[in-house]
């Protein structure tokens, strides 16, 4: 939203959608200062998930074969 179109909204509106920005904006710094290792680990986490997931797809393609 534009600045102009924030500031025609109605006062509790307005408050809401402020009070909103801020949040997401503060939830971005919060992920912005996770640790690069623990950003590793969780992407390791992920790539063994996926991983998982690829071989049992192949097991039950298997299966039907």
């Amino acid at each position: 939203m534009s600045y102009t179109e924030v500031r025609n909204l109605p006062v509790n509106y307005r408050k809401w959608f402020i009070d909103k920005v801020i949040d997401d904006h503060s939830k971005k710094d919060d992920t912005a200062n996770v640790p690069i290792s623990e950003q590793d680990n969780n992407l390791d986490k992920l790539q063994n998930i996926a991983n998982e997931n690829i071989l049992l797809a192949r097991s039950v393609e298997k299966s039907f074969k």
